[in-house]
Formats: structure tokens, C-alpha cells, sequence
């Protein structure tokens, strides 16, 4: 199929997508024997909620991706929230641009680059969360299409819309449900005379940060605390932060034994990682 020439702009907002907690991975065509098509595939892979300084937690995912590729070491998030952050990723803009500037405001009616991608011969697929206001309706710029309502956050016993049909996956946990089906899009890819691109988006280590069961034990030290956790000098802070003062005593032990499920639900997502890279 002939490529549709882009303008500049759209070329751009193509070349510019990052993110924190996302990582993007390539790989030749023609290495897996399957295509004529010399273009890259793509699978991009996009945690919800994870800080930064736990990725040591993801050994195959520093192994497989981090250690073999390039890391922007200067990348920053314009909008600190799920909503607005997602949809900066599906179009290459800023929140003043795309227009969701929160995370219940319907998703941004600019083109993504999915629909980019779709429309000059890749097979595409999206196998995760997509959006806080995403009802069920089909997303004609994915091929392939597994996600929940609404941006829920389900660990366990997800309701999913599958290519279109509801299905109750009972007692199953939603990082490998979510890794099964991105295995079976990269198998239906792999039978496919054009590359692909999937978007895998977890729902880890998004609260309420459920382990999975084989998970839920294992002794972790957490990470350092960054410089500026409690400060002592506040005054540059904003009205809210000053009112409410340094996290302390009780407040604290939760927020420890909540990191530490965060970090616990990477685990499984690791694993997940491993198989689809491998």
C-alpha cells in the first residue's frame, strides 16, 4: 500500500511521543520473516502511575528494552494527570491543544496516530486501558481491540470489551489477561503481509495496586526517599500543601504499605513484558 505523504506538523506530533512510565520498542519486519514491508513495528507500552525510581523492580523490562535502547533522560509530563497525559500520547500535543485538560473529559476528537498508522497499512491493536470516558463504542483506528469502561481498575474478575463483545474474565488476573491478548494480537500480526503496531497499556501500578497472588509476600526494601519528600521549608508551596504540613505517623505507614503494593504489581507486569519482547 503507498504511504500517504504528512505534512509537517502531523510528522512531528508522530516523532514526539513520550511519556513517563512508557516505553517504546521497535523491531525489524524482516527479522520476523513475515513482511516485505521494511517499515518498523511497534509496541508501546504504557504503566499507569509508576514512579520513575521503580524500575528496578523490572529486571527483563531493563534487560529486554531499556538496556538495548535509547533512554530520554529529559523527559517531562506537561500534565500530571491520567486523562489529559493519555491523550497527549494517542496525539503528540499539549492539553491546551487536544483539548482534555481533565481525566473525565471525553477523549479528544484529533487524530491519533493509530489512525496515522492504520491508514498508511499497519495492522493495529491496543490491548489495555484507553480512557476515564470510554463507554464501549468501537475505535475504528485499532484492528484489534481489548479494554474496560471508563478507566476501571479492576485487578481481578475484569469485565472486557473484546473486538466488540463483553466478557466477565473470572478469576482471572488483568495483567496476564492483558498479556495473553497481546500475545494473540502479535500472533495474528505475525500472519499479516504489513507491520504492526500495539499499544499494551497496563493497568499496574495504578490503586488500588492489587498484587498478584504469587506476589502478595515478597519482602521488598522501598525505594530511597527523593530529596524532596517533607521539606522543611514550605513556603514556596502552594496554600493546600502548607495547611496540611509533613506526612507523618499513621499517614505515612499507609502511604509506605501502599507504595509497596504498587511496586508488588510490577512484578507480574514484568513477567508479561518478557513474553510479549521474547
Amino acid at each position: 500500500m503507498p504511504v500517504r505523504s504528512m505534512s509537517r506538523r502531523e510528522f512531528l506530533r508522530l516523532s514526539a511521543i513520550t511519556a513517563s512510565g512508557v516505553a517504546l520498542n521497535s523491531c525489524d519486519a524482516k527479522w520476523l520473516g513475515f513482511s516485505d514491508d521494511e517499515r518498523p513495528n511497534f509496541v508501546i507500552i504504557v504503566t499507569d502511575d509508576q514512579r520513575f525510581d521503580t524500575m528496578q523492580y523490572m529486571p527483563w523490562t531493563q534487560k529486554l528494552i531499556f538496556e538495548q535502547g535509547v533512554t530520554f533522560e529529559h523527559g517531562y509530563i506537561t500534565t500530571p494527570l491520567c486523562g489529559p497525559s493519555r491523550s497527549s500520547i494517542f496525539t503528540g500535543m499539549y492539553a491546551h491543544t487536544h483539548g482534555v485538560t481533565e481525566n473525565y473529559v471525553k477523549e479528544s476528537k484529533e487524530v491519533t496516530f493509530p489512525e496515522h498508522l492504520k491508514k498508511n497499512g499497519y495492522y493495529t491493536g491496543l490491548v489495555g486501558k484507553y480512557s476515564n470516558t470510554w463507554k464501549g463504542e468501537h475505535r475504528p483506528e485499532f484492528d484489534f481491540w481489548v479494554s474496560f469502561p471508563r478507566g476501571q481498575h479492576r485487578y481481578n474478575n475484569a469485565l472486557l470489551n473484546v473486538n466488540g463483545n463483553w466478557i466477565r474474565h473470572e478469576r482471572e488476573y488483568i495483567t496476564y489477561t492483558f498479556g495473553n491478548y497481546a500475545l494473540e494480537f502479535i500472533d495474528k500480526a505475525s500472519k499479516k503481509r504489513k507491520p504492526f503496531c500495539l499499544c499494551f497499556t497496563l493497568t499496574a501500578p495504578h490503586e488500588p495496586a492489587i498484587p498478584a497472588t504469587e506476589d502478595k509476600y515478597i519482602e521488598l526494601e522501598l525505594p530511597e526517599r527523593p530529596p524532596n519528600f517533607n521539606e522543611e521549608d514550605i513556603s514556596d508551596k502552594p496554600d493546600w500543601m502548607k495547611k496540611d504540613g509533613p506526612i507523618q505517623g499513621e499517614a505515612l505507614e499507609t502511604l509506605d504499605a501502599f507504595r509497596r503494593k504498587q511496586i508488588l504489581t510490577l512484578y507480574a507486569a514484568d513477567r508479561v513484558i518478557e513474553q510479549i519482547m521474547k
